[in-house]
């Protein structure tokens, strides 16, 4: 692990505990705690985690009512949706607002772990690829330079 930022974003003291005691800080990553989901959003903007997971259901904003607020932002930060009141409803909703992954409560420790690693290496990619595409454009712009100057030489 790198040492990436997870903000955890539940009303339960004993679910945030749990992620950020003996599965997230275990794992060597750093993380940051909201109690609600106005708390999440403020975080989020400040901090820029890497991750976000969200309990469905919270006061202020529900995790899914998160994810489309920092979309709005055009904040691409992934998120996690965690939550006791599964229905197709909304997975469909998660699904069109861009959550990564939806797991149900309880949350089982490796399952999240898991969970969180694939969202984290998919994240990784994305940077990767957005950088690689920067210096392609990069070297494209400096081969027009050389062309134009060579030109202007002949």
């Amino acid at each position: 692990m790198s040492g990436e930022r997870i903000l955890v974003a539940d009303d339960s003291r004993e679910v945030r505990d749990f992620l950020a005691d003996y599965i997230l800080r275990p794992a060597g990553y750093s993380v940051t705690i909201a109690e609600d989901g106005l708390a999440a959003l403020k975080l989020a903007r400040e901090q820029h985690p890497d991750l976000i997971i969200a309990d469905f259901q919270m006061p202020g904003l529900t995790g899914l009512q998160l994810k489309k607020a920092l979309a709005a932002d055009g904040n691409s930060i992934p998120l996690i949706l965690m939550t006791a009141e599964g229905s197709e409803q909304i997975i469909t909703e998660s699904v069109i607002a861009g959550v990564v992954r939806y797991l149900p409560k309880p949350v089982d420790g490796d399952v999240m772990l898991a969970a969180v690693e694939q969202a984290l290496e998919a994240q990784r990619a994305r940077r990767q690829h957005a950088i690689v595409e920067k210096r392609v454009q990069d070297l494209e712009t400096l081969q027009k330079i050389g062309r134009a100057l060579t030109t202007s030489l002949d």
